[in-house]
């Protein structure tokens, strides 16, 4: 471990040279290396020679990251740099902690700022912390520095570039004139601060690349204690990935009554008879916003650091054994003579100018957020849309659910920035820096505040043929999707003002808007949403979750790293797959239709089957009322609704199903459940998430392919829910699709149907044996659902197609058919293309199409043979012959008689006479084209294995597997 550190002139090469001491006596750094301006090289001074003459600050510290590069160019690839400002010391050995911060990252930053992001990200100086707590400011300046005071790294290729970045940026953005760096207009200080060279920049550049990690000195509430900068770094800090800390200036707490206090200490002889006042000065190095610690400085002694502090200059300290006061302490300082000693004692503040002070500063804390709000002088009225106000921002979980080879649930969960991406008018193109700042503080407020970064991004577009023209967008990362679906709609909704040439608003075009997080995240890891995966337990980022701070019910659950999760397409044996099927009766005690939300409907019983490697091995009821035992089934009983559900409930958590059957749930029981839950006060949890309640939602879909279809459904995170009635009206036309019909025609079997008044006869009456009657029916229902999934290969055929088509099982499902093949050219293109969304007036005006022309048929005998032609997939066919596909249609005449093209021109004559003509480009294959070609090929290879496998598994696997290459 190497240390690196910077002194300017004087007394700051002293500092440096004495932090330097320190790490190789007590740090447990190998080398220190101090830097000067005399270490500067012939290229970097001619290259920044107006920075670097400026006498403060060096153009907002840009040699902090020329240090580091210069000091990791010497190191070898994985040895650990730090960078430390000079007015630290170290007191302890920092290895074990460098391990520790290190070990999923390549970047750490401390930032030696108020602890709170909202001041970091507005760039307050210590002068306003003074300021509202009444105190005299003279002791601080409006000091801002830029980037962290405590850099930790591990040499690797994104680190160095991480750190190029951030030089480049530090440069770019720097003011021209020294005393800019703190009386810059609130417009430029923002866009300074917010984006440019500090540690919230670095973080959104590199964070994806780099790993970074911005370690804060945050403290508690103020307790009896006092701890200091040093304590606070070299004590192990605990990784929380999940906690959110995305906050706004909103966040500011007034600090209580015993925070705002001034302090002095006195200096008494022995009996203490005559006192004399020592002032305390600020140091510089130990700034918190809940305490502050500041310590005094004369000659001859060391200082002593004290909860308090009183009116006086500034000084720099020296920290090399100072000690930490609480109030009311004495400590001998030896330095002072003998018998001499120290104490501190609480002094008020001036009431009034703390209330004036207070007052002041929260006047500046509304215009920051209104700034933030409205994108600088960009006029927004749109304040009042539904969500807008949001504060906060959730964090995209991504979570993983399965089994084993061996059997065991397993649980694993990732951290996830879902995108969009906008296209800037060519104007722009110049501006690429300043254009991405503007865009940040633009979109800010719509996506709740939870924006990561913005970066450019070369693509090509997907929809028309633009030659070999590669695009500059911007790629706007987010920590939610939701959040990223309401950056899409602020800028559908309006245009950008990017105050760079002029003030004229600029229209910049949303590419792939409509990505589902789920759906981004398969493409970009190159995973699959369903089938066998490998996890590297040993790769970086892969580790244990311990039982406390488990998130789900599974046998297993790993945080992991998505680079470690490999698809594992040469695995076919079976999966040990925990299946179920269940179905509820109900009662209505005026004999009307049961709903959950009546107070006249019970839930009479609930029946459940479970299947695992193709045998039931579970059959379960849970009756209300006393019932008699069931043979081949367990049967709980309870006089309490409920206990009904809760006992349920308590059934699947028990044997942590991976798929629940069910017929026709989706329109009936999950909503009867849900609804029952709700009012009797239960809480709904159907799902390996602990503590996350069932969601319900109406869903409405309507398509050519199914007709008019109304689901009511009920989140179950971690298990498959599939309604195989659903299913078979999406495969099967039948004249019925009740249980009865479905079963006899796929089955041959009856269900041994009872009609609800017997039912409801039976329950009244209540006897132990009527009970067991209706459980027994309920039971049976429960077994044909998993039959019929195995007769119909349900579930197989949807995990084939999920893996075709990349798309999610559930997708299958609930939504229709374009999303499949969305799917495949998004994963097709992915790095190359992108896909223009459009929404409203820029959506391309809707057309019909004509199909085959169908020739009518001349009835007669025909003596002689008729040939008649048949395709094998026509259409796909003609698109591959003709090279048919969108990344080859002229839609720009500017892009027509291309030299190095060749084209084809296709015309149609439409019903009122008007010819439509129509180019393409021939000697550049389209993706569409060359997919469908995949498509053809896999679905060969998949008919081949089915005729070779002997397994019978294998062999309808592999069916499933070329019916889905037919999309």
């Amino acid at each position: 471990m190497h240390l690196v550190t910077f002194g300017t002139h004087g007394v700051y090469n002293d500092f440096a040279r004495r932090l330097a001491r320190s790490a190789t006596d007590v740090g447990g750094f190998g080398t220190a290396t101090v830097y000067d301006q005399s270490h500067f090289d012939a290229e970097f001074e001619a290259s920044h020679r107006e920075v670097l003459a400026l006498t403060r600050g060096f153009g907002a510290w840009c040699w902090k990251s020329y240090c580091i590069l210069k000091r990791l160019n010497e190191l070898a690839e994985g040895e650990i740099l730090t960078y430390c400002d000079s007015l630290y010391v170290f007191k302890r050995d920092m290895r074990r902690n460098a391990d520790e911060w290190l070990k999923d990252r390549d970047v750490v930053l401390f930032e030696n700022k108020p602890s709170e992001p909202s001041f970091s990200e507005t760039n307050w100086s210590k002068y306003d912390a003074f300021h509202i707590l009444g105190a005299d400011p003279s002791v601080h300046g409006y000091q801002t520095q830029c980037w962290a005071g405590f850099v930790l790294l591990r040499k690797t290729p994104e680190s160095v570039r991480s750190t190029v970045q951030h030089q480049d940026r530090e440069v770019t953005r720097n003011f021209s004139r020294d005393t800019n760096r703190e009386t810059m207009h609130l417009a430029r200080l923002l866009l300074f601060c917010v984006i440019g060279g500090c540690f919230f920049a670095l973080g959104a550049y590199c964070r994806a690349s780099a790993g970074v990690l911005i370690l804060q000195t945050v403290s508690e509430p103020v307790q009896n204690d006092a701890a200091s900068w040093e304590a606070s770094c070299c004590d192990p800090m605990p990784r929380n990935p999940w906690r959110d800390t995305v906050r706004d200036a909103a966040s500011y707490v007034r600090p209580s009554r015993r925070e705002r206090q001034v302090g002095m200490l006195t200096a008494a002889k022995e009996g203490g008879s005559e006192n004399s006042v020592l002032p305390l000065f600020a140091d510089k190095s130990c700034m918190n916003r809940d305490r502050f610690f500041y310590s005094s400085r004369t000659d001859g002694f060391n200082p002593i650091v004290v909860p308090v502090f009183q009116k006086g200059r500034n000084c720099m300290t020296d920290r090399i054994g100072c000690e930490t006061l609480y109030d009311g302490d004495t400590v001998q300082v030896p330095a002072l003579g003998e018998g001499k000693t120290f104490e501190t004692r609480d002094l008020p503040l001036d009431q009034t100018t703390a209330d004036k002070n207070h007052a002041e500063f929260r006047s500046y804390i509304d215009t920051v957020k209104s700034y933030g709000k409205r994108g600088g002088e960009e006029s927004d009225d749109d304040d009042d849309e539904e969500g807008l106000c949001e504060r906060t921002a959730k964090q995209c979980v991504v979570f993983v659910f399965g089994r084993t080879s061996a059997g065991e649930s397993i649980c694993i969960r990732t951290r996830f920035e879902p995108s969009i991406y906008l296209l800037p008018p060519d104007d722009m193109l110049p501006y690429a820096h300043e254009v991405a700042e503007r865009i940040y503080l633009s979109v800010y407020r719509r996506a709740y505040g939870a924006l990561v970064s913005v970066e450019k991004v070369r693509r090509k577009k997907f929809n028309g043929f633009h030659g070999d023209r590669v695009f500059d967008f911007f790629r706007i990362r987010t920590t939610s999707e939701k959040a990223a679906r309401q950056c899409g709609y602020a800028v559908r909704k309006k245009q950008l003002n990017v105050w760079l040439v002029d003030k004229e608003k600029k229209r910049y075009d949303l590419y792939q808007g409509n990505v589902s997080a789920m759906m981004e995240f398969l493409h970009e890891y190159s995973l699959r949403s369903v089938g066998w995966h490998t996890l590297d337990l040993t790769a970086r980022g892969v580790s244990p979750v311990a039982e406390p701070d488990r998130m789900s019910t599974c046998d297993l659950e790993y945080e992991f790293a998505p680079s470690a999760l490999l698809v594992a397409d040469d695995l076919d044996e079976e999966p040990d797959l925990v299946e179920c099927s269940y179905d509820i009766e109900a009662w209505d005690e005026n004999r009307d239709f049961p709903m959950g939300s009546k107070p006249s409907s019970k839930c009479i019983t609930i029946g459940t089957s479970f299947k695992r490697r193709g045998s039931v091995y579970l059959k379960h009821a849970v009756t209300l009322k006393q019932s008699l035992p069931l043979e081949g089934a367990v049967v709980e009983s309870y006089e309490d609704e409920r206990e009904v559900i809760a006992a349920w409930l308590r059934l699947l958590a028990r044997e942590q199903p991976d798929v629940i059957y069910g017929y026709n749930t989706d329109q009936f029981d999950w909503r009867y459940l849900f609804e029952l839950a709700q009012r009797l006060g239960v809480p709904f949890a159907v799902g390996r998430l602990r503590g996350v309640l069932s969601e319900y939602q109406e869903k409405v879909m309507e398509s050519s392919a199914f007709g008019f279809n109304q689901f009511f459904l009920v989140s179950t995170p971690g298990i498959l829910n599939m309604d195989v009635m659903q299913a078979v009206k999406r495969a099967h036309k039948l004249e019925s699709y009740s249980l009865e019909n479905v079963s006899a025609h796929f089955l041959g079997e009856h269900k041994d149907d009872m009609k609800y008044n017997r039912m409801f006869d039976l329950f009244e009456e209540g006897t132990p044996e009527d009970i067991r009657e209706i459980a027994k029916y309920c039971v049976q229902d429960t077994m044909l659902p998993i039959k019929l999934a195995d007769k119909l290969n349900i579930l197989i055929d949807h995990v084939e197609m999920a893996r075709a088509t990349y798309v999610p099982v559930d997708y299958l499902l609930k939504r229709g058919q374009q999303i499949k093949i969305f799917s495949c050219i998004l994963r097709r293109i992915r790095g190359e293309y992108l896909i223009r969304t459009f929404d409203g007036d820029e959506a391309p005006p809707e057309e019909t199409y004509q199909g085959a022309t169908v020739l009518d048929a001349r009835a007669g005998v025909y003596m002689d043979p008729v040939v008649v032609c048949d395709f094998a997939s026509l259409y796909p066919s003609i698109m591959r012959a003709h090279n048919l596909c969108l990344t080859t249609w002229v839609a720009d005449a500017r892009f027509d008689d291309l030299p190095g093209y060749e084209y084809a021109s296709f015309e149609r004559t439409d019903e009122n006479g008007d010819v439509t003509r129509t180019r393409f480009v021939q000697n550049r294959k389209g993706v569409i084209p060359a997919l469908l070609e995949e498509l053809g090929l896999l679905r060969k290879l998949a008919k081949k294995k089915m005729a070779e496998a002997t397994d019978p598994f294998q062999r309808r696997r592999w069916n499933s597997m070329q019916l889905a290459m037919k999309m």
